[in-house]
């Protein structure tokens, strides 16, 4: 099952003039992870009517806790706790995580 989770950002990743949107998805697929994805949605205007394209999601953690998605010059941030190596799932998330992404030809990709 795939659900929206939130922490949206609306921005214009594309300089086209329409505002788009990304934001985070859960998945949980029968057993007892819950998967996270940053994913988003470029805002078209086809016709006379308004239409979204949807990006393929970019995994973020099993398990995780998200706090804030942000968009500053050109990136979004996304911020979350998850567990130190080696910690069992049962372990509160505690060891915080910021990972950057740029919207590049259509997809969300990674700044490492």
């Amino acid at each position: 099952m795939t659900k929206y989770f939130g922490n949206e950002v609306k921005t214009d990743f594309n300089e086209d003039g329409r505002q788009d949107i990304a934001f985070i998805l859960t998945q949980e697929t029968g057993g007892s992870g819950t998967f996270y994805y940053l994913t988003g949605a470029i805002r078209n205007n086809e016709k006379d009517q308004e239409k979204y394209w949807g990006m393929s999601g970019v995994f973020l953690g099993d398990r995780i806790a998200p706090q804030t998605t942000e968009y500053r010059n050109g990136e979004i941030t996304v911020n979350y706790a998850t567990r130190n190596p080696g910690e069992d799932f049962s372990i509160q998330p505690s060891l915080g995580v910021s990972k950057t992404f740029q919207f590049v030809e259509g997809s969300l990709v990674e700044k490492k």
